[in-house]
Parts: structure tokens; sequence; C-alpha cells
């Protein structure tokens, strides 16, 4: 008789990895599909190690102007 802990610690861990593995490819997608945003982050940080709310807001805002769509929310 198989052990019900056993099976469910089993369950619980193919679960756990899906949700991992599936969170992964989104961002890993996203990263691909946003690629232009964020060099266009780095070589802001690169000149300030600093950024206000508001120059993120801004770059973020050129993307989404640029992209025609909103993220998700």
């Amino acid at each position: 008789m198989a052990d019900p802990v056993a099976l469910f610690a089993a369950t619980v861990d193919e679960e756990v990895r899906r949700i991992v593995n599936d969170t992964f490819e989104r961002t890993l997608a996203l990263l691909q599909e946003q690629t232009e945003l964020l060099i266009r982050s780095a070589e802001t940080l690169l000149q300030s190690e600093t950024r206000e709310e508001n120059d993120l807001a801004s770059l973020m805002e050129g993307a989404i102007e640029a992209d025609g769509r909103r993220g998700p929310g």
C-alpha cells in the first residue's frame, strides 16, 4: 500500500515544479518581447545609478506607446 503522505508530497512537488516552469517560460517570453525596453532601462541606469519613479514611468510609457498595448494587469 502506498504511503498517502509520500503521494501527497509528490503531488505537491509536481505542482510546484509546474508552476515554477510555467512562470519561468512566461518570464523568458516577456524579456524576449521587451528586449528593447530592457536595454534602454539598463543604459539609463548606467548613466545614473538611481532613478525616480517618474523616470521609470516615462520609460515604460514610451514602451507602451511603441508597443500599442499595456502589460498584464
